[in-house]
């Protein structure tokens, strides 16, 4: 009965990743945010089971398109 109330009040250490990305034509890559008003890195949070490289690359292609 507790049991989620529990769970809800846990807090897991979460790593994050931002990358820095150059294009072969020397170009970088930048995500617009949704008011349209800053730029950033492509990044964000990593799964628990995901290495550094991994986390890098999946945050890359989902931003980045």
């Amino acid at each position: 009965m507790y049991l989620p109330l529990i769970i809800s009040r846990l807090r897991l250490p979460k790593t994050q990743a931002m990358v820095f990305v150059q294009t072969k034509d020397g170009k970088f890559i930048a995500v617009r945010d949704a008011d349209e008003k800053f730029y950033s890195l492509p990044g964000g949070g990593c799964y628990m089971d995901e290495t550094d490289e991994e986390c890098a690359r999946r945050e890359v292609r989902e931003e980045a398109q």
